[in-house]
């Protein structure tokens, strides 16, 4: 279905909210949750996946959202035509792409993830929707090309952050290399680069600090560190735009650079900050998370406005998610969450699976229900077709 570009769509369901979920023993790392008798874990190619189930939906005016998906004004041109979409980031962005088989653990191939082939969701992520019915599309659709792997950072071992997964820097690498050594292709039209990176190492940098007792020093560590984050990033992000091989192999690029959410009112933070805290120490470390959540997008939103200047023939767009995410935990109903903002559809303490997934933000305590990556895509479809 071809997403509006005047109204955006959102699943309303009936309700039950199931037992808030308990906290994921660790961060985007496979937990030791119940898996099936004789499970192996395995390597797979991106599951396909059917879309939510038809709903009852409704229409919001933009202009009531609170968004500022931003590009600058120089760049606001007619939408263009794309034939691929490189996809680099961590588990909000990985669709269960093919891996090496030392990488399997970067998919989540236990229960209830492996019925969606390993994807941190219950179904579809932002990406594939975006890539299915989200741009405009060539005549032949828009081939994903999935570099981004769940659980990953920015920089391995940059500023105490780290995973055993490729990188953000990593997975630009391998697709300059895939392009270059022709093991990929992007088709006869613009290719649209998606990257969506940060969660984790944002966390990471903010436990750090929790460890140190939220000391003076130790905040002003990791406000350093964020800024050594992005600016890795940004290279990362650079390195493709300089490619010899991008400007002999693909017909352009163009940028869609996601911010991360609001992370103080994630649920999973809520989990990490220590049980001996008092009321006003816990207020402090989840402080220190907005601060250091919000100083992440406003360097790579500034990121981005720079990529934008100076690729003359591309466009580079900045999605402030974090916008999204303060207005569906302001007004939760008015997108059909129906069971609240802290419940989650799966209780990894049970094992059960909400029946009614559309009503929820969350699948589990950091990752979003597959109705809020379809809403996602089609913010971000407007975004990039009124460019």
């Amino acid at each position: 279905m071809h997403l509006s570009l005047v109204t955006l769509v959102l699943a309303l369901a009936s309700a039950a909210a199931p037992a808030l979920a308990a906290p994921e023993a660790a961060l985007e790392a496979p937990a030791l949750a119940r898996r099936d008798q004789g499970f192996q874990k395995r390597v797979r190619r991106s599951v396909p996946l059917t879309d939510s189930p038809s709903l009852e939906e409704r229409a919001l005016d933009e202009r009531d959202l609170g968004e500022r998906a931003s590009i600058p004004n120089s760049k606001r041109t007619s939408s263009n035509t794309y034939s691929a979409l490189v996809a680099l980031g961590a588990s909000y962005t990985d669709n269960a792409h093919w891996r090496e088989p030392q990488y399997a653990g970067s998919l989540r191939e236990y229960w209830p993830y492996e019925q969606w082939g390993g994807r941190y969701a219950n179904g579809k992520v932002a990406v594939e929707y975006l890539a299915e019915a989200g741009l405009k599309q060539s005549s032949s659709g828009v081939k994903l090309l999935g570099y981004a792997y769940g659980g990953s950072v920015i920089q391995n071992q940059l500023s105490g952050t780290g995973s055993s997964w490729p990188a953000a820097k990593d997975q630009a690498a391998s697709f300059l290399s895939d392009l270059a050594g022709g093991k990929v292709s992007t088709g006869s039209s613009r290719t649209l680069v998606y990257a969506n990176s940060g969660i984790n190492p944002v966390m990471q940098i903010w436990n750090n600090a929790v460890a140190q007792g939220l000391s003076s020093n130790a905040v002003a560590k990791a406000k350093s560190a964020i800024t050594a984050n992005t600016q890795a990033y940004a290279a990362a992000l650079r390195s493709i735009s300089s490619s010899s091989a991008v400007k002999t192999k693909t017909k352009g690029v163009d940028w869609l650079v996601v911010g991360i959410p609001p992370l103080e009112i994630v649920p999973t933070t809520a989990y990490q900050v220590p049980s001996g805290y008092s009321s006003a120490r816990r207020a402090q470390a989840l402080a220190l998370m907005k601060t250091l959540s919000t100083q992440f997008n406003d360097e790579l939103r500034t990121f981005a406005s720079a990529l934008s200047s100076e690729n003359k023939n591309g466009k580079a767009f900045f999605y402030d998610l974090s916008s999204l995410w303060y207005s569906m935990n302001s007004n939760p109903k008015s997108y059909g969450i129906s069971a609240g903002t802290s419940a989650t559809c799966y209780n990894s303490s049970s094992g059960k699976v909400c029946s009614d997934p559309a009503s929820h933000l969350y699948f589990d305590t950091l990752h979003p229900v597959t109705s809020v990556h379809k809403l996602m895509a089609e913010k971000m479809a407007h975004l990039v077709s009124r460019g």
